[in-house]
């Protein structure tokens, strides 16, 4: 499935202030497909699996979202290669500030996890 093929389809996304339906929204222009039809707007996260197991809309949703039952719903994953979301975070400290052995294990955690994803 590409991009193209979705170009009719119907969404149900948050706002277009949310950071995900920004990227959406940027990730389309940049592969030359128009915005996405947007049918229903909503922010609530809770709601969006059962109401998009009960229509034929599109969203995006991250995986954690999804009720623990999802394997047994009918929704489905669309796959699209080379599309997909990564949120970056960050670690703030005060400077000189003491950092424990647990949080300076964290940052170690997360600073392998970058290097294994950036390659």
């Amino acid at each position: 499935m590409t991009l193209a093929d979705l170009r009719h389809a119907g969404w149900a996304l948050p706002g277009p202030t949310v950071a995900s339906r920004r990227w959406l929204d940027a990730a389309l222009a940049a592969a030359g497909e128009p915005p996405p039809r947007v049918v229903l707007e909503t922010n609530l996260i809770q709601v969006q699996p059962g109401l998009i197991a009960a229509t034929d809309l599109l969203t995006l949703i991250a995986r954690r979202n999804l009720p623990p039952t999802h394997a047994d719903s009918q929704l489905v994953e669309v796959p699209l290669a080379g599309f997909h979301l990564r949120r970056p975070i960050g670690v703030f400290w005060l400077r000189d500030a003491y950092l424990s052995p647990a949080v300076l294990a964290f940052i170690a955690t997360l600073e392998a996890v970058r290097d294994l994803v950036d390659g």
